[in-house]
């Protein structure tokens, strides 16, 4: 057994909890930084994604959505994604792409999902901006 003295083994002791310390703040803030660089790429972009009609047969569902590009800058592809919902479930999905969105315009498209006929709510997203 080692006989250290309690001043060593009380610095040992606060340089570990520092160490630890700055790591798990270095970590907080690096996933906080994530978090609203992603949260918040769309918005920056300027894009407003816009849900419309919503309509179902035994079929399908198909879900009428729009962007809004309000920047300076041209897209060439906009990607949106939808989750088609019967109550809290999830029954289908599907994504709609736009292609040259121009500064200042808008686009629309349909998002189609098969064998959701059941929906009475949809959630979409734009899943990418290029």
């Amino acid at each position: 057994m080692y006989d250290y003295d309690d001043g060593y083994l009380r610095h040992i002791q606060s340089m570990i909890v520092n160490r630890v310390g700055s790591i798990m703040n270095r970590a907080i803030a690096l996933g906080l930084l994530l978090l609203f660089a992603t949260a918040s790429s769309a918005a920056e972009d300027g894009l407003a994604l816009t849900i419309g009609r919503l309509s179902t047969n035994e079929a399908a569902a198909s879900q009428v959505i729009s962007v809004e590009n309000k920047t300076s800058r041209n897209f060439s592809r906009i990607h949106v994604e939808c989750g088609f919902y019967a109550g809290n479930n999830l029954v289908g999905s599907g994504g709609a792409s736009l292609h040259d969105l121009q500064a200042g315009t808008i686009g629309h498209d349909d998002v189609v999902a098969l064998n959701a006929g059941d929906t009475d709510n949809v959630k979409c997203r734009i899943e990418s901006a290029k």
